[in-house]
C-alpha cells in the first residue's frame, strides 16, 4: 500500500481495488482526508481500467 504526502502535507492512502473498491485509511495522529485527490485517483483508475 502506498502512503503519499500531498502538497498540503496531509497523508492519504491509494485506493486498493479488489472485488469491491476499498478505501484504506491510515492511523496517523495527523491523518487527514483529501477527498478531491482520493476520488480523482479512483476515477482515473476506473477510467484506465474501462477503456475499450
Amino acid at each position: 500500500m502506498d502512503e503519499l504526502e500531498t502538497t498540503t502535507g496531509h497523508y492519504y492512502h491509494r485506493f486498493a481495488f479488489g472485488g469491491d473498491a476499498q478505501i484504506l485509511f491510515g492511523n496517523r495522529p495527523d491523518y487527514r482526508i483529501e477527498p478531491d485527490l482520493m476520488f480523482r485517483g479512483m476515477i482515473d483508475r476506473l477510467a484506465a481500467e474501462n477503456t475499450d
